[in-house]
């Protein structure tokens, strides 16, 4: 039951799959040449899988409760009050992905790795003390939280690493 609303958010990844293998070329290139250049990329990327992300979070979150029982027959209902909390995770993965990947081609790879570290412990140690209390929804809120959250972490890094390299 639980998880069943998380494959919906799995399946919808392909969209950062995607992004992730069409722009990192595309990045490390213009990341060689005029610096404007490449953070006016950074901004339109962002604003075209943001957009992406905002849409179909908002279609799935609206049509899920009336097309997904006919997917989903019998207990699997339960599932989509967990899938209309987590799809809105997408614009906040869509956007770290576009923060990350960003970072990987400025050569900041071990910022990369403390980001998802820390979102690993931020994740366990909430899980472990609100889904006792609160089910399965607590992992739901503290899945969109933590991308939230790795979202605007990872766009002041970014913030803080291209302002370095400008000076």
């Amino acid at each position: 039951l639980y998880s069943s609303g998380y494959k919906f958010l799995e399946a919808s990844l392909i969209i950062a799959s995607s992004y992730n293998v069409s722009s990192l070329p595309i990045l490390s290139k213009l990341q060689k040449g005029k610096r404007e250049i490449f953070i006016d990329k950074i901004k339109r990327d962002f604003l075209f899988v943001a957009a992406i992300g905002w849409v179909f979070a908002s279609l799935l979150f609206f049509l899920a409760p009336t097309a997904l029982p006919i997917v989903l027959p019998g207990t699997y209902w339960q599932s989509i009050k967990v899938l209309q909390i987590v799809i809105f995770s997408l614009p906040f993965i869509l956007a770290t992905s576009v923060f990350l990947n960003s970072l990987y081609v400025l050569g900041k790879q071990s910022l990369v790795v403390f980001i998802f570290l820390f979102q690993a412990i931020f994740n366990f140690i909430l899980n472990y003390l609100l889904i006792p209390r609160y089910s399965y929804f607590a992992s739901a809120y503290i899945t969109l939280m933590g991308e939230i959250l790795n979202a605007v972490i990872s766009f002041l890094i970014l913030k803080k690493v291209l302002y370095e390299n400008k000076h």
